[in-house]
């Protein structure tokens, strides 16, 4: 839901770029593991897209726009925002195809799988 988009944004963020300065202090959450190797640029991880599921229709003017802005700057991947299952179907059936063809293309290198 809505109100979990921005922690959740937030520690996808920290876990691609192994700084966890920007979360907000939690007793409860464990300290990040320290990034193994020397990785070039952004550390790579399991997840990628984060889908937002609205709890209320008169948040999704507010939601799409932060998705579009901060959602995508904070997670460093992309933010989709559904209103119900038929919505959610749709990403989903959208997210497979684009998977489908980036690892038939001669370059894909996905080995994600929804």
């Amino acid at each position: 839901g809505w109100r979990e988009a921005k922690p959740s944004a937030m520690a996808i963020g920290a876990a691609h770029s192994g700084n966890s300065s920007c979360l907000r202090p939690d007793a409860r959450r464990p300290p990040l593991p320290a990034i193994i190797g020397n990785p070039m640029g952004k550390v790579h991880c399991a997840i990628g897209s984060v889908i937002i599921i609205l709890e209320k229709q008169e948040q999704e003017e507010r939601v799409i726009q932060w998705a579009q802005e901060d959602g995508r700057t904070m997670a460093g991947l992309d933010v989709h925002v559904v209103s119900g299952a038929a919505s959610l179907n749709g990403v989903v059936t959208r997210m497979r195809a684009a998977r489908h063809t980036a690892m038939c293309s001669p370059h894909g290198r996905s080995t994600m799988s929804l």
